[in-house]
């Protein structure tokens, strides 16, 4: 017999002595997962190029795109930008997020209170992305 849909099989695991459920999705749920974040990364790049092309009279935390997650800035910029360069993908990225060109671009309509958490998110969001190419190169 098949799984009801949307019905996850019931898995246990131990947690700290206890039983805990662990519910492990179907492999269409899986897919379906796989294609929205897919085009959560391509709504992020339209973002980018609608940010890149008209930037805002002054740009806040709230207004940069910045990526649906950190750890796949390099993956998804290879899949979306150079498909199969790996090295293009990565100098893709690095101009978008490198915090000296960031603020080169962006730093003069950057609002003075936002300064200090937009380079500190920039710089996390770089330092992931050097950190995803340097494990990839090992």
């Amino acid at each position: 017999r098949g799984r009801p849909a949307g019905k996850f099989p019931r898995i246990t695991k131990s947690c700290r002595g206890a039983s805990v459920p662990l519910l492990l999705p179907s492999r269409e749920q899986l897919k379906q997962g796989e294609l929205g974040y897919l085009h959560e990364w391509e709504q992020h790049d339209n973002a980018w190029c609608k940010f890149q092309a008209v930037p805002p009279s002054v740009v806040t935390m709230a207004s940069v795109p910045w990526p649906p997650c950190d750890a796949d800035v390099l993956e998804f910029c290879e899949k979306l930008q150079a498909p199969g360069e790996v090295k293009q993908a990565y100098r893709i990225a690095c101009r978008r997020w490198h915090p000296d060109k960031f603020l080169q671009h962006y730093g003069s309509v950057i609002a003075a209170e936002e300064l200090t958490p937009i380079k500190s998110r920039v710089n996390e969001v770089f330092q992931s992305l050097v950190s995803q190419w340097e494990r990839r190169n090992r």
